[in-house]
């Protein structure tokens, strides 16, 4: 019988309901309510290949994929692998050398293979499937990504294929793999008696889910609680477990932010700037040595740190000569190639439209990335540039929220005039609300039991944003930190509660003045915990 949410608290329900849970059995993440692999189109005779191959002793590489989701489905799929005493390679694409997805020269590279699995790529490699085979490779796609018209020659696992019933189309890479795993296992149960813990790989499953900024649909916030639970009991891999110590967090309060601010950024600076094949070799502990790993990641991190500052920088002064129509085309032939997607993320949460980052590549083409705002499917819009105009687009693939892109030489001016246009001719504009309310609290409700439910709650993220609430506090005490944040000390008689503004500086503030402000609950551990807000937004 499904227990109804009125069940909940009034604050409970209203926090519900703005997320579209009517019922609480959404809330309920236990493995059984995962989505079976058998409804995901092609895994099951993914799997039996596989397990061919483990049988007849074939060599088996992985072909991955260069940010977080790919490194943690490369991993996970490693450590399955090992638990079965089988071997197996893997290979991840240089950003800058190889360039994205199974092509021709990788194939060269890998070989001597029989199979090849690709996790987090693939899916409109038509050309190096294709080389593959004609070397008598055989290719497993495993990704997410949206396709294009034509589909590679090969045995495809992939939700968002037109015939696959998969309800989970905002499954990550990473989920996708490990759905693969569990196909294989059950063949492996059936055929050979071996069964592996599953468990043991959701910690990553949810560092790659919430690395890759998916909706978190039920079934993802199922695969992502269950490994944020890992990490709480103290049972994620080591090389995870490094990686967070060293990032001085408290793995027994872990949350999905925390993954997602924290850790995800470390990892996925190996695959702007250098090596992904470091983030995995942590993940993996490999050759026990996760700390000299996570060390070379947090340094790596740093110098994207800069030269992300930098660029940005750089681009704020390209858009002061730019007139803003309904989006933001930036290029910069010395731009670095691997920053492109930060860089775009960052200028279109200020301008709130679509934002293109291109810089020249080394092979001669020019190269971008792409973030977008709800309303405008960017994999639609470039299609459409593409079917309209075949002289601009070399290349293309992503799906709605982030894209790649190559464009042939001297195409900037053509792409961003296409591009304006096109949004114009398909009347597509930013649907962007303003911040959600979920309730306006008073300091009874502000006590550390609530505070660390929600905080602790969720998981919240894309898609299931984190709780936002309104209160009016007396300002008891404030400094500015660095230049750069704000900190308050708010008081209600004789309660008190600790507020910080990261990047924000809040002008003419005075002691005992009334300040009203949205903002997310946090705890701050520092001496003890205590309650934490952090400001979204002020009105004195």
């Amino acid at each position: 019988m499904n227990t109804k949410i009125n069940k909940f608290s009034d604050i409970w329900q209203q926090i519900w309901s703005n997320r579209g849970i009517l019922d609480l059995d959404e809330t309920q993440y236990s493995a059984n309510k995962l989505l079976h692999f058998k409804d995901l189109a092609g895994v099951e005779k993914a799997a039996q290949r596989i397990y061919q191959a483990i049988t007849n002793q074939e060599s088996i590489c992985i072909v991955g994929d260069y940010d977080a989701d790919g490194a943690t489905a490369t991993t996970i799929i490693v450590k399955f692998f090992k638990a079965i005493n089988c071997p197996i390679n893997y290979f991840v694409p240089n950003r800058l050398e190889d360039g994205y997805g199974l092509t021709s020269d990788i194939v060269d590279k890998i070989a001597p293979c029989n199979l090849i699995i690709t996790v987090d790529n693939g899916i409109t490699s038509i050309e190096g499937v294709s080389y593959a085979k004609s070397k008598n490779i055989d290719v497993i796609i495993t990704d997410h990504h949206l396709a294009l018209k034509q589909l590679p020659d090969a045995i495809i696992v992939n939700p968002n294929q037109e015939h696959c019933t998969f309800k989970s189309k905002s499954i990550a890479g990473v989920g996708v793999a490990f759905y693969l795993l569990l196909a294989l296992r059950d063949v492996l149960k059936q055929n050979s008696g071996i069964n592996v813990n599953m468990m043991q790989f959701l910690d990553l499953v949810a560092l790659g889910t919430i690395a890759d900024v998916v909706k978190l649909d039920y079934n993802n916030r199922i695969l992502v609680q269950l490994g944020i639970n890992l990490i709480r009991n103290n049972k994620a891999s080591s090389g995870l477990k490094t990686l967070m110590d060293l990032s001085n967090l408290d793995c027994t309060m872990a949350t999905a932010t925390d993954l997602a601010f924290k850790i995800a950024p470390k990892l996925n600076a190996a695959g702007r700037l250098e090596d992904m094949s470091i983030g995995i070799k942590c993940l993996l502990n490999h050759e026990n040595n996760s700390m000299v790993y996570a060390n070379s990641l947090i340094n790596i991190n740093k110098n994207r740190q800069q030269i992300q500052t930098n660029i940005v920088q750089e681009a704020e002064t390209l858009l002061q000569k730019e007139k803003i129509i309904n989006s933001i085309c930036l290029y910069h032939k010395d731009w670095h190639e691997g920053v492109n997607g930060i860089v775009a993320s960052k200028i279109k949460e200020q301008y709130h439209v679509p934002v293109f980052i291109f810089t020249k590549a080394a092979d001669g083409f020019i190269k971008g990335s792409a973030r977008s705002v709800l309303g405008i499917h960017l994999k639609d819009v470039l299609q459409y540039i593409a079917d309209t105009d075949d002289t601009i687009i070399e290349k293309f693939g992503g799906h709605a929220m982030a894209c790649g892109l190559t464009l042939k030489d001297n195409s900037i001016k053509p792409f961003a005039n296409a591009l304006t246009k096109t949004l114009i001719k398909l009347n597509l504009i930013s649907t962007a609300q303003e911040t959600l309310i979920d309730a306006e609290l008073d300091y009874k409700t502000l006590d550390l039991n609530f505070c660390e439910a929600i905080y602790l709650g969720g998981p919240w993220g894309q898609g299931f944003l984190e709780p936002v609430f309104k209160s009016e506090f007396v300002v008891e005490d404030y400094k500015i930190l660095k230049e750069l944040h704000t900190k308050l000390v708010l008081k209600d008689e004789h309660i008190y509660v600790d507020a910080i503004g990261f990047n924000k500086v809040i002008d003419d503030l005075c002691i005992g003045q009334s300040i009203l402000l949205t903002y997310k609950l946090s705890i701050n551990n520092f001496n003890g915990k205590k309650t934490q807000l952090i400001i979204e937004d002020y009105e004195y």
